[in-house]
């Protein structure tokens, strides 16, 4: 039988990794299910070491990938679709599946070092530049910002005013593009009295 030839042949194996399989268990099914790659037995040493590999040291595990910033697997949880990760790992064992709020804390990480940088670029005085330059126009999306009230001219000003603080360019408008909406008159009329605009003639 050739469950008997099994038994006799997995007595004369030595090598540790196949403790880490359990016995096939044989079903009658009209389906076959079939690799669809293999390069002999060391897919059975290969699949043993990923499950049973040891936990390395902390120090081990953290790897620099910015300037002063660091990486680590322990800071990242998986996510609860269980079902999902099954899928991905049982494609690629090694595949790490980040949590939305590492992504998202990498995404305001990325945008505030950004910020930085384009502040510095903005509050540059141009007016020192060597006039043979040739001037180009350049554009920039400072911001998204989340209108959560009703949007009044005070109320606009307000987000608008705390957006370019962030900048440091408040005194630097020279013009405003919007409709001629009455919230966006205010909204210029309250930028001239902060100093910040020419007032709907802007």
């Amino acid at each position: 039988m050739p469950e008997e030839v099994l038994e006799k042949q997995m007595e004369t194996w030595s090598p540790d990794e196949y403790e880490h399989f359990k016995k096939p268990i044989i079903e009658k099914s009209t389906t076959i299910t079939r690799v669809w790659w293999d390069n002999s037995t060391s897919n059975l040493f290969c699949h043993a070491k990923e499950c049973n590999a040891k936990v390395a040291p902390e120090g081990e595990r953290i790897t620099d990938f910015a300037h002063s910033s660091i990486y680590s697997k322990a800071w990242l949880c998986y996510l609860l679709a269980i079902e999902f990760l099954e899928i991905v790992h049982m494609l690629y064992a090694k595949a790490e599946v980040l949590h939305p709020m590492t992504v998202s804390q990498d995404v305001q990480e990325i945008f505030g070092i950004a910020q930085k940088h384009l502040a510095d670029h903005l509050q540059v005085c141009y007016c020192n530049q060597p006039i043979y330059l040739p001037g180009k126009i350049e554009v920039f999306i400072l911001d998204f910002i989340k209108l959560t009230q009703g949007h009044t001219g005070i109320y606009l000003v307000e987000q608008l005013m705390g957006c370019l603080k962030e900048f440091g360019i408040e005194k630097k408008i020279l013009g405003i593009t919007a409709d001629n909406t009455t919230n966006n008159n205010i909204m210029a009329a309250e930028l001239k009295l902060l100093g910040s605009a020419n007032g709907v003639s802007t």
